[in-house]
């Protein structure tokens, strides 16, 4: 995960979905869910690959909203 940045929530009702879960892809962004609030991700590298815009990523390895991110 490259170039990010962080989005704090008040409280846990304001977290979508589990921990770890791709909460929305927009054109320019990808939102993960985490602790606390969510994080927005704006490059990617998977494998050995380049480093990618995030939304592109989602594209090729069929990332969806919902998708729970693995480590």
């Amino acid at each position: 995960m490259f170039d990010a940045r962080k989005h704090a929530h008040r409280t846990f009702s304001q977290i979508q979905g589990a921990i770890g879960a791709v909460t929305a892809v927009e054109s320019q962004s990808v939102f993960v869910a985490a602790q606390g609030g969510q994080i927005e991700v704006f490059k990617l590298r998977y494998e050995d690959g380049k480093k990618l815009p995030a939304p592109q990523v989602c594209v090729e390895t069929g990332l969806a909203v919902g998708t729970v991110l693995g480590v």
